[in-house]
């Protein structure tokens, strides 16, 4: 190993030594993460999200550089996060472990609506772990840049390295907390999954609702194409035609319009179950139509 890789080891074992002391304690992730953040610098806190299929997503704890905004975590965990590569890949592909976001990502992931939507203005670069807490529940240690120079390859063999031991320490931690009572509804990460997976598929026809649902994914025009076997013509030609049944003009509206009707049918609590876009079109056209009092 090369002298570089030497000093980030001998710094990782000098952090972790006094943290595993602390392994059944509360501050134990914290601490561990603390103990990463000053071995591979970030300029956004280190995150630990946990999705439980008992209780709504929630970041359970970070650790935070100085001067960080809060506001996006909170529009992540109320909705992004169902369309993050790195979730996607676990619930679609039971991915774990070590990863690296543009690994997990979708070809042309860049080029997407929801890169433009979302990510691009609020990540750069962005590696960590992912792993199963057992019925479906999810958890992810991620450090993020958002400025600057991305993880290089010496930090990102390094995350990759120490993957077994954090994955493992995190799992037993996280397997002796609660994760809320049950419910008599779906919990929310369940709701949102139905609302996906069901958008568009009673108003769309069924070459549009493909491209939908990839478009929901990150994928770009030219990876859909190559998917669904169609020229990028072919996969132009349904977007136009999803643009005039959304009501949208441009690309870039698709993914907000989407986390409207989201939104709107968790604060509802109906159709969650049915198309949620097939609803949204059926109110907006009864209130278009409706003629005001004489």
């Amino acid at each position: 190993m090369k002298s570089d890789g030497w000093k980030l080891f001998s710094r990782w074992h000098e952090a972790i030594a006094p943290v595993l002391s602390c392994q059944r304690q509360t501050q134990f992730p914290k601490l561990l993460m603390k103990a990463l953040g000053s071995i591979v610098a970030s300029d956004e806190p280190l995150l630990l999200i946990v999705l439980s299929g008992k209780q709504d997503p929630y970041l359970i704890y970070e650790y935070k550089p100085d001067q960080v905004e809060q506001e996006k975590y909170h529009e992540y965990l109320n909705a992004y996060y169902l369309l993050d590569p790195c979730y996607r890949a676990f619930k679609e592909k039971n991915f774990t472990g070590y990863y690296y976001f543009d690994d997990l990502a979708p070809d042309g992931f860049s080029g997407s609506e929801i890169y433009q939507s979302y990510f691009k203005k609020n990540y750069r670069d962005e590696i960590g772990f992912i792993f199963s807490l057992g019925n479906g529940g999810y958890a992810s240690l991620c450090a993020s840049r958002v400025q600057g120079a991305k993880f290089s390859k010496l930090e990102k063999d390094f995350y990759h390295s120490i993957s077994p031991v954090v994955v493992e320490l995190l799992t037993k931690h996280l397997e002796c907390l609660e994760y809320g009572q049950d419910h008599k509804k779906l919990a929310k990460l369940e709701r949102m999954e139905l609302i996906l997976d069901s958008y568009g598929s009673r108003v769309l026809s069924e070459k549009e609702y493909k491209v939908m649902q990839l478009i929901l994914r990150g994928y770009s025009m030219k990876a859909m194409a190559t998917i669904l076997h169609r020229s990028i013509d072919t996969i132009k030609k349904h977007h136009r035609s999803l643009y005039d049944k959304l009501g949208v003009s441009t690309q870039r509206e698709l993914i907000p319009k989407f986390i409207h009707i989201l939104e709107d049918s968790l604060n509802t609590g109906e159709h969650f179950e049915s198309d949620g876009l097939e609803v949204y079109l059926s109110k907006k056209i009864f209130s278009e139509g409706v003629a005001p009092d004489d």
